[in-house]
């Protein structure tokens, strides 16, 4: 069913002096059906595209708030699952993406502190990236940029630390299994001493 055609309700552009000569309107991309905007139509901010809700299902996205169609939402926040659109991801409007493996967070998973995000871009280079792919990276030789290899220098300041910490951890847990195997041993002799006995 159409939709009357009116001043306030015309569905294609029909001003042949105009730009909008031709251009469709409360139209769905999908089944071609008329619905006006309040009741059942919705409009894709990405591929600037109008659908009505029985066709596809539009989503809001965390960081510009605009709706989006399931086909142009290829990201989601990698803690909250929350959708983020490829222009916001592009221009790194309100999220951080690594552009090598994908990882992105909303804004609001890291200003709450819910998650202390790894991904930066470098002011020299412009490579925006997480620190595991920066210092695979700089491992296979693939980093030119100084202010990329200072913030591998950070990297790999912490993963010493992590590692010192670790060790300790493996060495208390090491001196504890020795003193457990030695009251095993002592236990164990002294049952063969009081078999002997017997």
């Amino acid at each position: 069913e159409g939709l009357p055609w009116n001043t306030t309700n015309q569905w294609i552009g029909t001003d042949t002096l105009r730009p909008e000569y031709g251009q469709q309107y409360s139209t769905c991309y999908d089944c071609f059906k008329h619905y006006c905007y309040e009741c059942k139509m919705n409009f894709c901010f990405t591929c600037l595209t109008d659908y009505c809700e029985d066709c596809t299902t539009l989503s809001d996205c965390r960081s510009c708030e605009n709706s989006h169609c399931n086909d142009c939402y290829e990201h989601e926040c990698h803690q909250c699952n929350a959708k983020i659109c490829s222009n916001c991801i592009e221009e790194q409007y309100e999220c951080y993406h690594c552009v090598d493996c994908g990882k992105a967070f909303c804004s609001e998973c890291v200003e709450n502190g819910v998650v202390i995000t790894d991904v930066y871009t470098c002011h020299q280079c412009n490579d925006s990236c997480c620190d595991v792919c920066r210092l695979r990276k700089f491992r296979q030789g693939q980093l030119g940029c100084t202010d990329c290899i200072k913030q591998v220098a950070f990297v790999l300041e912490g993963e010493s630390k992590r590692m010192c910490k670790e060790i300790e951890q493996l060495k208390t847990e090491n001196k504890k299994l020795q003193c457990e195997i030695k009251e095993l041993r002592t236990t164990e002799s002294e049952g063969e001493q009081s078999m002997m006995k017997l």
